[in-house]
C-alpha cells in the first residue's frame, strides 16, 4: 500500500472555552506533561503538517506552531473548527484532514494511520473513532475535496452537531479498544478531560503509564 500519510494535515481542536475546568486545560499536566503536548505527540505520527485550532490571543506565547483560527465567529463548536481545518488543509495542498480534540491525552500512537486507512477504504472518504457503541466524531479523518463543501453547506443551514452532517452509513467507524492494566484497572484511550474529576482520573492513568514505561 502507498504511504497512507502522504497528503495528510493534522489539526488539534482547541477552540472550546474550558468552562467546566475554569482555566485553559491544554496547559494542565497529566503524568508530568501538558495535555496539549500529549495530544500533539499522538497526532504528529503520520501527518505532513500540523496546526492548532483556537484563538490566537489565547495561545500565542504558549505554543510554537501554526494557529488556525475559526473562520466563523461566535464559538459555534467543533464543526466550525473542522471547517476551518479543511480550508487550511486545502490551502496547504493536502488531501486529508485528521482532527483530534485538545482533551484526549491517551490517544493511540497509530490513531492517524488507522483513521486515514478507514477513510480511504470507505466510500464517502470520512472516518471517526469509536469506543464501544459511542462515536467520537471529533477524532476523525476527512477527505478535503469531498467534505469541505458539505461541512460549509451544513453550517450555512444552521447545522452545529457533527453527527447531523453524515448520512446513514457514510462514515467508517475505527474501533479503539479499552486498555487493561493488572489488578483489574483499565481505561478508554478516547476519554475526554472535561473537569477536575476527569483530570484526577487522567493523572492516575498517566502515572501508571509512566510507571510501566520505567519498569
Amino acid at each position: 500500500m502507498e504511504d497512507e500519510t502522504l497528503g495528510v494535515a493534522g489539526l488539534v481542536l482547541a477552540g472550546g472555552g474550558s468552562r467546566r475546568m475554569g482555566e485553559n486545560k491544554g496547559l494542565l499536566k497529566v503524568g508530568g506533561e501538558r495535555l496539549l503536548d500529549r495530544v500533539w505527540r499522538s497526532l504528529e505520527v503520520g501527518v505532513d503538517v500540523m496546526a492548532l485550532n483556537g484563538e490566537r490571543s489565547v495561545w500565542e506565547g504558549e505554543v510554537d506552531c501554526m494557529i488556525v483560527e475559526d473562520v466563523l465567529e461566535g464559538g459555534e463548536g467543533p464543526l466550525v473548527g473542522i471547517l476551518s481545518g479543511l480550508l487550511w488543509a486545502e490551502s496547504e495542498g493536502k488531501e486529508w484532514l485528521v482532527t483530534v480534540p485538545l482533551d484526549t491525552p491517551f490517544l493511540p500512537s497509530d490513531i492517524v494511520l488507522r483513521l486515514v486507512r478507514g477513510a480511504q477504504e470507505g466510500g464517502a472518504g470520512v472516518s471517526c473513532a469509536r469506543s464501544g457503541r459511542y462515536h467520537h466524531p471529533v477524532v476523525g479523518c476527512w477527505h478535503v475535496g469531498g467534505w469541505l463543501g458539505r461541512v460549509r453547506g451544513a453550517l450555512e443551514r444552521g447545522v452545529r452537531k457533527i453527527d447531523r452532517v453524515f448520512e446513514e452509513g457514510e462514515r467508517v467507524s475505527v474501533d479503539v479498544e479499552m486498555v487493561f492494566f493488572g489488578e483489574g484497572f483499565c481505561y478508554d484511550p478516547l476519554m475526554n478531560v472535561n473537569d477536575r474529576e476527569d483530570l484526577l482520573k487522567a493523572e492516575e492513568i498517566g502515572m501508571r503509564l509512566r510507571g510501566r514505561e520505567r519498569g
